[in-house]
């Protein structure tokens, strides 16, 4: 039979254990806080941003600094999953226009923008662009505003041509032509 000393020391050994990995936890958990408001204020830095909500969608898109100018090209991957396949042609052209923006193989936004190419994102992706873009309407001039648009619809008319020319057809089909007016009413609004 153990003796109460013996069966002290056991209680202290599992109290002690209980509460190191208790501890261990906590201290992950505020590590990864920090990391996410760090990320946050890394974010919120870059792109002009001060409302912790929308930088809160934007982080939980998958969004980060790191990976800000893929989000730019959400609308172009939008587009693209308006059908339910993908044809390589799509992803050529969105790849074409991540290389236009300045994103290397290499980089994080690339990997983040592939794994949109090959798994359909989550609808808060395109969300949280929209978020992003009406954050940028208010600090952004007019003429660079327009220009971004510009830029974005042309981009995603390409991307959206690609499947009618696929189809036989002279005309975006109409899922696209409805995404293509969603990313136009998001600068307009």
């Amino acid at each position: 039979m153990p003796s109460e000393d013996m069966l002290a020391r056991r209680a202290r050994a599992l109290e002690y254990e209980f509460f190191y990995h208790r501890e261990k936890e906590l201290i992950r958990r505020l590590g990864e806080k920090a990391k996410t408001d760090a990320g946050r204020r890394r974010l919120g830095k870059i792109t002009g941003i001060g409302d912790q909500a929308v930088l809160n969608e934007l982080m939980d898109a998958g969004i980060q600094a790191e990976t800000l100018v893929a989000l730019t090209l959400a609308p172009l991957v939008q587009v693209a999953w308006a059908d339910p396949i993908i044809d390589s042609d799509k992803c050529d052209e969105i790849l074409k226009a991540a290389q236009a923006a300045g994103v290397g193989k290499e980089t994080a936004s690339y990997h983040l923008l592939s794994g949109w190419l090959q798994q359909k994102p989550e609808a808060k992706l395109f969300a949280a662009w929209k978020q992003y873009i009406a954050e940028l309407k208010k600090t952004l001039e007019p003429a660079k505003l327009q220009q971004l648009k510009d830029d974005i619809t042309r981009r995603a008319r390409e991307v959206a041509k690609k499947t009618g020319i696929l189809l036989g057809i002279a005309r975006i089909p109409d899922a696209e032509a409805a995404v293509l007016k969603e990313v136009e009413q998001a600068f307009d609004d």
